[in-house]
């Protein structure tokens, strides 16, 4: 139960409380598998939720892995030659 909490609290969850929900579990496991670039299918298949409630509901992103999706995608495409 350390080590997860330990793991959680990397993510920026925090709790007074001795107990970890299944709710943070899934949370956690859906925002690993997206920072891990785990396909969403296999996350869905894993889950049993549909695509909007795990982007709804169960995706932290941290704010480091946003950037770097950012900064990876070409907002403008060279097409003046």
């Amino acid at each position: 139960m350390e080590f997860l909490k330990s793991v959680l609290n990397g993510y920026g969850y925090t709790s007074t409380k001795n107990e970890v929900n299944i709710g943070t579990i899934r949370l956690t496991y859906i925002t690993l598998s997206f920072e891990s670039y785990i396909p969403i299918s296999i996350v869905i298949e894993n889950t049993g939720d549909k695509p909007a409630t795990i982007l709804q509901y169960y995706t932290k992103l941290s704010s480091s892995f946003i950037k770097e999706q950012i900064n990876a995608k070409l907002l403008f495409k060279d097409s003046i030659s």
